[in-house]
């Protein structure tokens, strides 16, 4: 993840999201049981990998 173009923190989840085939909702700010605290101003999906900037 980026903030203001800097690198905070980078995590692999398995097995990689896909959305062929799928119909369940896309959950931001939460994993299992455990939810982000604080607030998300903007959110952007890309279906590549950006690169670093």
């Amino acid at each position: 993840m980026y903030i203001d173009g800097l690198l905070v923190c980078s995590r692999v989840i398995e097995p990689a999201v896909s959305s062929e085939g799928n119909n369940q909702s896309l959950q931001i700010g939460r994993i299992g049981e455990s939810y982000f605290l604080g607030k998300i101003s903007e959110i952007k999906l890309w279906s590549r990998a950006l690169e670093k900037g």
